[in-house]
């Protein structure tokens, strides 16, 4: 008899036992009670089918799922038996947490099992191996469309996993570990790799984040890209790959020996690929240095350097070919570039080793060279055709320099010092967009965006942290599907000195924004463990992103839909130091709850305190006419937008410079009457809730639409507002402190007025430079003379109220003056010339 816990639905399950009692075959069938909102309840058929079978005379699991989007993890239960949990959609079901164990099988422990195959119809199935299948003295073997290794695995003999994708983002430990990708084989920065005896990485795209550790790693693809370290002390590192290879600074490789000789590096790229290097490799040997070959068809190495020096004698450095490209086991390079933040160095105590820079057209050369001993080494840095050299070289007592290109050039003059460094592009291609954008952080580094980057796949795009002072690459971020387009909506800079990156497309328009250090950058590839991201298609984060004052930042992504209800709107807030990641939801941000609410979609206002306002025109309400929500910017605001956390009414935010706003809305008062418009005054350290009427805001009578004409901020954090159409079209300017609200009807009590229709059409409010402020009514009637047009000063600190009139204003005495339509010009002693 089979045991089964299963949560939320009905299933029907067939148990089918072959001839064989070891051999068990457990199918599920999905039999819907309940169809979720607009879908219709599915029948039982074979394409809801999960099949499993297991033997124990071979020790393998197979798992055929034929209905999509299923994940299953692998584990072993408390006694060491195998367990499966698959979880996941089957058609409309939402079978969750569906678990399978078989008495029978109670002599299939985990330690037996050597194989696990996983097959599905659907190239979107994923496995996720958890703790898997516990430790054994037998290999184990994976075979799946996508494996994920998310939890920790320790398995003794060999892991082998071939797949179309792998990912791991856990540590992995075994006595050998093959992966085999058709596809993307991805080691996140939460994944490690660390074998007694050798590791082996086969894939298309290889992209190494976390760190590598065995005697010998191997690693095979048409594209490698490195952030994480490699370490094979005593041992050997080779990397071979076909297009392009990239090493940040941090993707060290380490083959250093503690005791005897160092060990080998040799990465090589062929007569087609183009390696991009900032990183360090070290073949240093207690006894002799090791070594080092770099090969490529161009091959650009900006910082970093190399190190194989020995207690004895120095190593071999071969970067390009060997000693006049005799070395017939290197691919010559055609153009080789060494900064001058480069340095390699193979120094013995007693013997210098050999260094070589080669290229078969172009060497240039502004790194540091070095083969020292009280013995001299040997440097060649040549080229078969052009060389430029200006770097410093060190052979030692007795020791060899050879440049030998095939013309040498003497200049009378030459330029003294070095070349100012370009920012390089890593994975050059024809269609790339290669400095779409350029943002200088305030540490001094460079982010540089690449959105048509194909490097993984075609428009994945890629963005690159670079050392401002070296050029060195410090970090890159890659999409993983075609279209992702990564940073194709900029960077935004942050005043923490870190920065994010604008994804709007990645995973078919449900978009990411990415965080990134100032100073190590972010690697790997955009992802929900790294980057704000969306979860339907038309949620396109990282469209918007506000820097606030404090160094923190807020996501807005007014098209955020949460499930069935779209376009609800998020606006998420994220920690200028390590910033927010995961898939949004209520849970991590301030969210609309009807159709249509569209939270944030007037964007967000950061103000002077490193607080911010939400601003939602389209959020329905109990008035229907938007919201305005504070939050505090060092902490953020998450739930559902509501009168308990909001200003319902109003969706217009205008700063004041003191650090509070004023809130405004043309539309409030539709409900009782027309567009009376409001103003509130708001305090820019405490949230302003509730619902606006006469006794919190500046209120009109109906089609009054205060405000319309602007808000405008006075440099003393005052405010005036500007209502042209007030009062039939006589127009209203109202003075308001930045200390309190302004509450009430407009009125000449409080407000300067015009006096017949059209008065204050085209009307302007000028500032001046000690915060008093000028209205200028062109169109004004001076009774009978229609348009004579008037121009009145206010108070800076009082405002002015009353009727426009000569008694208080510069008017015009005949039709047609326009006074003031010609503006104000300010003069420096703080008068005014009207013109």
């Amino acid at each position: 008899m089979l045991k089964r816990l299963l949560r939320s639905r009905p299933v029907r399950t067939e148990f089918r036992y072959r001839t064989r009692p070891e051999v068990y075959a457990l199918e599920t069938r999905l039999a819907l009670s309940v169809a979720r909102p607009g879908l219709q309840a599915a029948a039982a058929s074979a394409a809801d089918m999960i099949a499993i079978r297991g033997s124990i005379a071979t020790g393998t699991l197979d798992i055929q799922g034929t209905s999509g989007a299923d994940t299953v993890e692998i584990g072993r239960s408390a006694r060491g038996f195998v367990t499966l949990t698959i979880d996941g959609d089957v058609r409309s079901g939402d079978l969750r947490d569906r678990s399978a164990f078989d008495r029978r099988l109670s002599g299939l422990r985990a330690a037996q099992i050597r194989s696990v195959r996983l097959f599905s119809n659907d190239p979107q199935d994923t496995v996720v191996l958890n703790t898997m299948l516990g430790t054994s003295a037998r290999p184990a073997r994976i075979q799946s469309s996508a494996v994920a290794i998310a939890a920790p695995v320790s398995q003794a003999g060999t892991l082998r996993i071939d797949a179309r994708s792998i990912t791991v983002s856990a540590a992995v430990k075994a006595d050998a570990i093959v992966l085999s990708a058709t596809g993307l084989l991805n080691i996140e920065a939460g994944g490690t790799l660390t074998a007694t005896k050798s590791i082996d990485l086969k894939a298309d795209r290889l992209i190494q984040t976390g760190n590598l550790a065995a005697p010998a790693v191997s690693m095979s693809a048409n594209v490698i890209i490195r952030s994480g370290t490699i370490t094979a002390l005593g041992g050997s590192v080779n990397a071979a790959f076909t297009e392009n290879y990239v090493a940040t600074e941090g993707a060290a490789i380490d083959v250093s020996a503690g005791v005897g000789n160092g060990g080998s590096i040799r990465i090589d790229g062929g007569a087609t690929g183009h390696l991009f290097n900032s990183g360090t490799l070290r073949a240093t040997g207690k006894t002799n240095g090791g070594a080092v070959r770099v090969s490529g068809k161009e091959i650009v190495w900006i910082g970093g350097g190399a190190d194989a020096s020995g207690g004895s004698s120095g190593g071999l450095i071969q970067v390009g070919g060997g000693w006049q490209g005799s070395d017939t086991s290197m691919t010559k390079a055609r153009a080789l570039q060494i900064s001058p933040h480069t340095s390699l160095k193979a120094d013995g105590a007693t013997q210098g080793g050999t260094v070589v820079l080669w290229s078969e057209e172009q060497t240039t050369n502004y790194g540091t060279v070095s083969a020292r001993g009280v013995k001299g080494g040997a440097v060649e840095v040549s080229s078969k055709a052009s060389l430029a050299h200006g770097g410093a070289v060190d052979v030692g007592p007795g020791g060899k320099f050879l440049l030998d290109p095939k013309n040498i050039v003497i200049a009378d003059n030459p330029v003294s010092g070095v070349p100012k460094f370009q920012l390089v592009n890593p994975t050059p291609n024809v269609n790339d967009s290669f400095g779409t954008s350029i943002m200088t952080l305030s540490t001094g580094n460079i982010v540089v965006t690449d959105p048509n980057d194909n490097a993984v796949a075609p428009y994945a795009g890629a963005a690159y942290l670079y050392n401002g002072a070296s050029g060195a690459l410090i970090s890159t971020i890659t999409g993983t599907s075609e279209n992702d387009l990564v940073g194709i909506n900029g960077v935004t800079a942050l005043n923490s000195g870190n920065y994010v990156i604008q994804t709007s497309n990645w995973n078919s328009n449900r978009g990411a924004a990415t965080w990134g250090s100032g100073t190590v950058g972010v690697s790997g590839t955009v992802s929900a463990g790294n980057s704000l991201v969306g979860s339907t298609t038309t949620d396109i984060v990282g469209n918007n992103v506000t820097p606030l004052t404090n160094g923190n930042y807020v996501v807005v992504n007014s098209n955020w839909s949460d499930g069935a209800v779209s376009y609800v709107g998020a606006v998420t807030w994220g920690n200028g130091m390590v910033g927010v990641a995961g898939v949004v939801s209520s849970a991590n941000s301030l969210v609309g709850s009807a159709l249509g609410d569209q939270v944030g979609v007037n964007g967000v206002k950061a103000l002077s305190n490193g607080n911010y306002v939400v601003q939602s025109q389209r959020w329905q309400g109990p008035t229907d006419t938007g919201a305005v929500t504070w939050a505090d910017g060092t902490v953020g605001l998450t739930g559902a937008v509501s009168t308990a956390n909001s200003l319902a009414g109003v969706y217009n935010v205008t700063l004041l410079t003191n650090g509070n706003y004023v809130a405004s809305s043309l539309e409030w008062g539709v409900a009782f009457g027309g567009y009376c418009g409001a103003v509130t005054w708001c305090s820019g350290t405490a949230p302003t809730t509730g619902l606006v009427d006469a006794t919190n805001s500046l209120v009109g009578s109906t089609n009054d639409q205060v405000s319309r004409g602007g808000v405008t901020a006075l440099a003393n954090g005052n405010y005036v507002v500007n209502s042209n159409i007030w009062g039939g079209f006589r127009g209203a300017f109202t003075w308001g402190s930045s200390l309190g609200p302004t509450t009430g009807l407009v009125s000449a009590a409080n407000s300067l007025v015009g006096s017949t229709a059209n008065d204050a059409s085209d009307s302007v409010v000028t500032v001046l430079s000690d915060s008093d402020y000028v209205v200028i009514t062109p169109y004004w009637d001076n009774g009978p003379a229609t348009d004579a047009g008037a121009v009145t000063w206010g108070s800076g600190t009082a405002g002015v109220a009353g009727v426009i009139s000569s008694s208080i204003s510069l008017v015009g005495s005949t039709t047609n003056d326009f006074a003031g339509s010609g503006g104000v010009t300010e003069l420096t002693n703080g008068n005014y010339v009207v013109r």
